[in-house]
């Protein structure tokens, strides 16, 4: 039988035809943040989410023989997801991000059968404080015990240019606090790095158990010797 979920992923999605007028994509967003929303957006409207448990489609995701892709003629793809980001955080209480629900969503906001305090104890995720039950980090299949702490687990995906780190032997990340104190590293091996390019990017995924949001991290390759720091906020 299909399998409870916790997520909405847009590759694969079929439900009644309604879902479209009650549940309707938000045109505001650019591209990162519309699945989690779509999918909690579904859950508080009373829709039930499950994975097929068998496969009956597959999804070509490689981009690479595709020329011309949206980003690469859009100037504005930053500012855009960064305008997007802020209607998810608003829209789920992420970081104290507070947008009025009828003013700023309408259409696109939360229903009224489920509220979002209603997903995040049955998918095991709370939005406030970006924490998980331990059930979710590991997989297990939602609901997850009711009893079970929060535990506050950072994961941030790093992309950095493959001509970036050419010829290095390894790569160093780290994840620091405002104050410049090192909270978190970890080092990608030169096959690592291989194994983690695709389309012209390396993308290295952070993740460790914080008790606060990190402010930023750092990319250090090494050559042999300690090359040009690469560094972004967060």
């Amino acid at each position: 039988m299909p399998i409870p979920a916790r997520f909405y992923s847009a590759h694969f999605c079929f439900t009644l035809g309604t879902f479209c007028e009650e549940v309707p994509h938000d045109p505001r967003y650019y591209f990162h943040g519309e699945e989690i929303t779509i999918g909690v957006r579904a859950y508080t409207h009373g829709y039930d989410l499950f994975h097929s448990h068998k496969l009956v489609c597959y999804h070509e995701f490689s981009r690479d023989y595709r020329p011309d892709k949206h980003w690469d003629n859009y100037s504005d793809c930053t500012k855009h997801n960064q305008e997007t980001y802020r209607l998810m955080r608003g829209l789920l209480g992420i970081d104290g991000e507070s947008l009025s629900d009828k003013e700023t969503y309408g259409t696109y906001g939360l229903g009224t059968e489920r509220t979002i305090a209603d997903w995040e104890l049955y998918a095991g995720v709370q939005f406030s404080d970006r924490s998980v039950k331990q059930d979710t980090n590991h997989g297990k299949l939602p609901p997850v015990d009711p009893e079970q702490e929060f535990v506050r687990i950072f994961k941030h995906c790093i992309d950095v240019p493959k001509s970036k780190l050419e010829g290095v032997e390894f790569v160093a990340t780290f994840l620091k606090d405002k104050d410049d104190k090192e909270l978190f590293r970890k080092d990608f091996s030169k096959e690592d790095i291989d194994r983690l390019t695709h389309e012209g990017n390396v993308t290295l995924w952070v993740e460790t158990a914080l008790d606060d949001k990190p402010a930023e991290w750092i990319v250090w390759p090494n050559d042999g010797e300690w090359l040009d720091k690469l560094s972004g906020t967060l």
